[in-house]
């Protein structure tokens, strides 16, 4: 009996301390991606634009639609929702089947380590995107624990019309 005192209270203590390690690994002193100065009035049109027009809404109910887009337009839309959830920036790049995402959010009430990192690689598996890979600061998270998250992310936070379009789009 002893022995599962010990270790609920050893399960007890180092729980709070792996949850506090794990924040700080998620976090940097320095930001990925460059916080650049706010858009443009036009980018931020050419964003709500390209939203608009790949809004699966649209679409009738039940049929596949495939969407293509710049990598400029990639870029444009997710720096405009990340600017209305908070002080971030977010590249892209592109090829035929992959998407490589970074981007930094500013945590300012977090002196020490103010930036939170995250990269990811979006493939596509018999056309139907999926993350591959995801960083979270100098954290690797697993790619189905990143599916998992992100799903739930979606549908738990009551987002929205952009955020959900944003969502649906993915």
């Amino acid at each position: 009996m002893r022995f599962v005192f010990r270790l609920f209270l050893l399960l007890l203590i180092l729980t709070p301390l792996a949850l506090a390690a794990l924040v700080w690994f998620s976090l940097s002193p320095r930001p990925a991606v460059a916080l650049q100065v706010e858009a443009s009035h036009a980018d931020i049109e050419r964003a709500k634009q390209v939203l608009k027009m790949n809004d699966p809404r649209s679409f009738p109910p039940g049929t596949e639609h495939t969407v293509r887009m710049s990598e400029r337009d990639i870029v444009l839309s997710l720096n405009y929702l990340v600017r209305k959830l908070a002080r971030g920036a977010v590249q892209a790049s592109a090829q035929a089947d992959r998407l490589e995402l970074a981007g930094t959010v500013d945590l300012p009430l977090i002196s020490a380590r103010p930036y939170l990192n995250i990269a990811a690689r979006i493939e596509a598996e018999n056309g139907v995107p999926r993350v591959s890979r995801l960083r979270i600061g100098s954290v690797p998270v697993p790619a189905f624990v990143a599916a998992w998250a992100l799903e739930r992310v979606m549908q738990g936070f009551n987002l929205t019309q952009e955020y959900r379009l944003a969502g649906d789009m993915i």
